[in-house]
């Protein structure tokens, strides 16, 4: 009797040992994949941030541009020099009023020397 109940004693330890080595795996896993996605999220921003960055500045230094349009994939926000997307920001040199706007379509016009947006 003592060398089965100690056959079953070392199966049930064995059992324990592989959920636990099965848990922290998933555990592991799940962790890469939530830092994978946070990654491909900030560079999808702060490509975006940096697409309007770029048009704010040419627009603001370039003469004789009335307005443009332009086309952008996520919802953001122009602050005192900086440009919110998400959780993720990028700075500007140029001068714009402060707007919060959606994704899609974007009007920008010059507005008594100050860049002004609103969605089209």
């Amino acid at each position: 009797m003592n060398s089965r109940g100690q056959v079953e004693a070392e199966a049930v330890i064995s059992i324990i040992l592989l959920l636990f080595f099965f848990v922290v795996i998933a555990t592991v896993s799940f962790a890469r994949q939530s830092e994978a996605g946070f990654f491909e999220r900030k560079a999808a921003s702060l490509e975006e941030c940096y697409r309007i960055q770029k048009t704010i500045d040419f627009f603001s230094f370039e003469e004789g541009i009335d307005e443009i349009y332009f086309d952008v994939s996520r919802d953001f926000n122009v602050g005192e020099k900086t440009i919110y997307v998400g959780e993720f920001f990028c700075s500007f040199f140029g001068n714009a009023q402060e707007s919060s706007l959606s994704a899609g379509t974007i009007r920008i016009f010059d507005e008594n020397n100050l860049v002004g947006f609103e969605n089209a």
